[in-house]
């Protein structure tokens, strides 16, 4: 009777701490998951600033379609105004242009999201 208690205290021991980290981990997730897909990343947030600010890619390569594609932000792409400096005198150079500030092509859809201040 003794080993019968003890297998059945073990069980709710681990019933129970299987859903404490479930739920603990559960809180963490949706508090730090809503600050970085709302604030930095949300989709109709983004594009919503895209639309509203005048945001300029400039490409200086023949092949302009395989630097785009490897962008981090390839996806919002169609929401930018895209040009190809490739033998042209008018572009200074590669570049995001956001409100006149010239930023590397390189840059995350984080770091894009905070120059935006979206």
């Amino acid at each position: 009777m003794e080993r019968i208690k003890i297998i059945a205290i073990s069980i709710v021991v681990l019933v129970v701490l299987v859903l404490g980290f479930y739920f603990i981990s559960s809180g963490i997730t949706k508090f730090t998951g809503l600050f970085v897909d709302e604030d930095i990343l949300g989709d109709g947030r983004l594009i919503k600033c895209l639309s509203e600010k005048e945001v300029r890619v400039y490409v200086d390569k023949g092949e302009s379609n395989n630097v785009l594609s490897e962008l981090d932000y390839v996806d919002y792409l169609p929401y930018m105004d895209i040009f190809n400096c490739h033998n042209s005198e008018d572009c200074k150079g590669e570049g995001v242009v956001i409100e006149g500030f010239t930023y590397g092509l390189d840059m995350s859809l984080e770091e894009l999201g905070m120059v935006l201040e979206c």
